[in-house]
């Protein structure tokens, strides 16, 4: 049976925060932060089972997705993307500059899972 995994209390994390190791760190970037902090988790609590915690640089709704990204996880050509876009049966591509397009993660996502449901799991492709 599979161990259930607890967040950390704020009051913990905002000690680990305010800790020898931290502070000396002078972490800069949230990688940097997410070490000190596991190391003066692991210093403070010695016999605990620490998981190491993955840290996102961006939010779900706020990740884009390339052309290349968008077909490798849809396993639609890009001209079937373009026909069920026109069709109103893909989400919208998002222009980034003059040459170059994007999909938020979120819809393609949410598509993703929309059509699974759909075929019962099956394939995504049309």
């Amino acid at each position: 049976m599979a161990e259930r995994v607890r967040r950390a209390p704020a009051e913990l994390v905002s000690k680990l925060a305010q800790a020898p190791e931290v502070a000396s760190a002078q972490p800069r970037t949230a990688r940097e932060m997410r070490d000190a902090m596991m190391t003066a988790a692991r210093r403070m609590f010695p016999t605990a089972k620490i998981a190491p915690v993955t840290i996102r640089r961006r939010p779900v709704e706020d990740s884009m997705l390339s052309d290349r990204e968008v077909r490798r996880r849809t396993g639609l050509s890009r001209t079937t993307i373009w026909r069920l876009e026109r069709a109103g049966e893909f989400p919208e591509r998002k222009p980034l500059s003059a040459n170059r397009v994007a999909w938020k993660e979120s819809e393609v996502a949410a598509w993703i899972a929309q059509r699974k449901g759909r075929r019962g799991g099956g394939a995504v492709t049309t």
